[in-house]
């Protein structure tokens, strides 16, 4: 079910891209589409945390056409082979910083408002100590 309501965003977002005639991918922008509906509380993340789990988990699979295409195609990956190499390892870095980068800021934002609750919660026990 989870991996449904994961796929139903995603084919919101494809939807959206063929009728809109966007400039992005279906899957960039049910990437934003999704934390839009996590964010506004739409969709809960205990609705799609183990789909998710089990589609990254098995991201792995994707891999194996384009591994089949890179045998098929070899003369060409042979001639122009530095430049996708060029392109896959820039393109892994830039996933893997910006990855890091998200995941810094949400855990700062996380602690910000945990620190927020607890004073907030302080204050009102200090204020029924002394009422």
């Amino acid at each position: 079910m989870q991996c449904a309501i994961i796929a139903a965003v995603w084919y919101c977002a494809a939807i959206l891209v063929e009728s809109l005639h966007l400039p992005v991918s279906s899957g960039v922008l049910g990437v934003f589409l999704m934390l839009i509906l996590l964010m506004s509380g739409a969709i809960k993340v205990n609705w799609v945390r183990l789909g998710a789990k089990f589609v990254l988990g098995e991201l792995v699979l994707m891999f194996i056409p384009l591994m089949m295409s890179i045998l098929q195609y070899k003369a060409l990956f042979i001639s122009k082979g530095w430049q996708l190499m060029l392109t896959i390892i820039l393109s892994t870095a830039m996933v893997m910083l910006s990855s890091a980068f998200t995941f810094i800021m949400v855990h700062r934002l996380q602690r910000r408002l945990h620190r927020h609750q607890i004073h907030k919660a302080q204050l009102n026990l200090k204020n029924n100590g002394n009422a």
